[in-house]
């Protein structure tokens, strides 16, 4: 794991270029963390939805569509932001549970747990979800998803900055 977050670290450091991507909805929500139906806490926080460019396995460039939730108190410089968590999504039941439709309850359940973790969340819908739903998925390839998150690591890094939001 310390040898993939080092990559990672050497991929956005070299990475200095800017990055396109493209705000779809912005808003600000609290979120909940719920079991059988009882919530066992909240947080309010900003959340974009954006799109930016990847390529899917043939090369072909792609638009995709993923979600960056940050919690309020960073937003507002109130809190530091400890990190970015790059959050790669289970098996979907539906095109409705893709990340960037608010329905990604896990994601919630990160962010708005009780220890309040101060790590901006970020979760691409990758192919074949959201704004690439024309596209045929391709869940069972890792090399394609990894590079789907990545590119959007770094559109969401950009946004960030775009945006002065500190994000380490």
């Amino acid at each position: 794991i310390l040898f993939l977050l080092v990559i990672v670290n050497f991929v956005l450091t070299a990475a200095a270029q800017s990055v396109d991507y493209k705000i779809i909805s912005e808003s600000d929500t609290k979120i909940k963390t719920r079991a059988g139906g009882v919530t066992l806490s909240s947080r309010d926080v900003r959340r974009y939805v954006y799109e930016y460019p990847s390529k899917d396995a043939d090369g072909n460039a792609v638009t995709i569509s993923g979600v960056i939730m940050i919690p309020s108190d960073i937003v507002e410089g109130k809190t530091p932001c400890d990190g970015i968590m790059l959050f790669n999504r289970a098996t979907l039941g539906s095109p409705d549970d893709a990340p960037s439709t608010g329905n990604a309850e896990l994601l919630n359940g990160l962010i708005a747990n009780p220890l309040k973790p101060n790590y901006i969340l970020i979760m691409s819908d990758f192919i074949g979800y959201g704004s690439s739903i024309d596209k045929p998925s391709f869940y069972h390839s890792g090399d394609v998803n990894a590079r789907n998150s990545l590119d959007g690591l770094l559109a969401a890094r950009q946004l960030l900055t775009d945006k002065q939001i500190p994000n380490r």
